[in-house]
């Protein structure tokens, strides 16, 4: 009965795996918005009052990065079991509400890369990232796109609305108190709606993806990572399969290019303003604009990649940036920083979403989470180094341009490696099995 269902059930008024873009857009909304955004308005007021370098405090968004990839592994599987991204998801909000809480009383170095780097990259790597793509990966097929754009804007709200709350906290009632309200706001947000509302793939409440009818025939014929094809998950790739082919490294290395640039420049953007006479006040704003235009560009990149070829949006999303930041680089004045502000957001913004989906678009539905959970510690290697490094080098130099120069080739190589990233095809065993004669 439940396979008739399947087979001839009517589309849903209200499609359930709205709701999971709904929770991952509350995890993702925490998660980057405290780990990335608002970190960077914490990096003036803590080494001011700690006495600690640049260089020292952006070894914790390195290490939490860092131990979120090495995560990967642990959490993906549990992703493709029937309630493991519902109690994961749940502790993990637990977890990283706790880490946030323990910033607030840190007076060492080693104190706030235990809380922050490790103890909240165990919670951010349970409650977003490789679990909310991965679910979105399984619940939306032909509409898989809008609704990891739409999960995605959270990142970028994020920035737009945690950014000015930490600023003003800060400013009103010292760091110290701001990370314990962002502590109590991520429980408040995250974990009860991933308890209440998190459910695997659309199987186990008898519907399909996307919410609209589909027969068992049109998912075996169609194309996998066609933007037509109704349903990839007769044509899943095992986690060992996508490991044996070229076209998994080629997107591990290229977002290895523009992770490093990307997560370098959110970390240390409202630094780097003031560090060229900008005010406080106006590099938070500036920051804040990032963020926004970083929502815009989700959106739109979200679309977009279900009409034109999702590597094709990758590629230009990185031409975009790399002009945005020569022109900082070129003028590094006031307006040039608008530009920056404005065409960064635009074409990094998409690029949680494009990941997201070309790895669903490349290996299927069925296996997403282990995959994803497997690559994930390849996948952020770069992004370890990249502030640690930025920061140094400003400990060094005393100012930040050779090391943003040194992020355009970054995003140059970003570009050419994804430029081989050729679809895989139909693994081995689906040919055999459902082609042969």
């Amino acid at each position: 009965m439940k396979d008739e269902h399947l087979l001839t059930g009517k589309k849903q008024i209200f499609f359930y795996g709205w709701w999971i873009v709904l929770v991952n857009f509350m995890a993702d909304f925490m998660a980057v918005g405290v780990g990335v955004y608002a970190f960077a308005v914490f990096i003036i007021p803590m080494t001011g009052a700690l006495n600690w370098s640049r260089g020292a405090i952006s070894v914790a968004p390195s290490l939490r990065t860092m131990v979120a990839g090495l995560m990967g592994p642990v959490v993906g599987p549990f992703i493709d079991k029937r309630n493991g991204a519902r109690i994961v998801m749940g502790l993990g909000g637990v977890v990283a509400g706790v880490a946030l809480i323990l910033c607030s009383v840190v007076h060492a170095p080693w104190q706030f890369y235990l809380s922050f780097g490790i103890l909240g990259a165990v919670g951010m790597s349970a409650s977003s990232f490789t679990v909310g793509s991965a679910l979105i990966g399984k619940w939306f097929v032909r509409k898989r796109g809008r609704a990891l754009a739409f999960a995605g804007v959270g990142i970028s709200a994020g920035g737009v609305f945690l950014v000015p709350l930490a600023h003003e906290l800060i400013d009103s009632f010292g760091w110290r108190f701001a990370w314990i309200v962002l502590g109590v706001i991520y429980w408040l947000l995250v974990v009860p709606a991933s308890l209440l509302l998190i459910r695997r793939q659309p199987e186990d409440l008898g519907l399909l993806p996307d919410g609209a009818p589909a027969s068992r025939l049109e998912q075996i014929v169609a194309s996998p990572g066609s933007k037509t094809s109704q349903d990839s998950a007769e044509f899943g790739w095992t986690r060992q399969e996508a490991m044996r082919t070229p076209a998994a490294w080629l997107i591990v290395l290229s977002f290895n290019f523009s992770g490093l640039a990307a997560i370098t420049i959110l970390v240390h953007e409202v630094a780097y303003f003031e560090s060229i006479g900008i005010s406080t006040g106006t590099a938070v704003t500036l920051f804040t604009l990032t963020a926004f235009c970083g929502a815009v560009g989700k959106v739109g990149w979200g679309f977009l990649a279900e009409r034109v070829n999702t590597r094709l949006c990758i590629i230009v999303g990185s031409a975009i940036c790399i002009i945005s930041l020569s022109v900082m680089l070129a003028f590094s004045n006031l307006n040039a920083a608008r530009f920056f502000a404005i065409f960064i957001g635009l074409g990094w913004g998409g690029f949680a979403v494009l990941q997201g989906l070309i790895w669903a678009e490349y290996f299927g539905r069925e296996h997403l989470g282990a995959i994803r959970g497997f690559f994930a510690p390849f996948n952020m290697i770069s992004s370890v180094v990249g502030p640690v490094g930025a920061g140094m080098l400003y400990d060094l130099r005393g100012d930040y341009e050779f090391a943003l120069s040194f992020l355009l080739g970054a995003w140059v190589m970003s570009i050419l490696t994804m430029s081989l990233a050729r679809p895989p095809g139909i693994p081995e065993r689906v040919v055999r099995v459902e082609f042969e004669p």
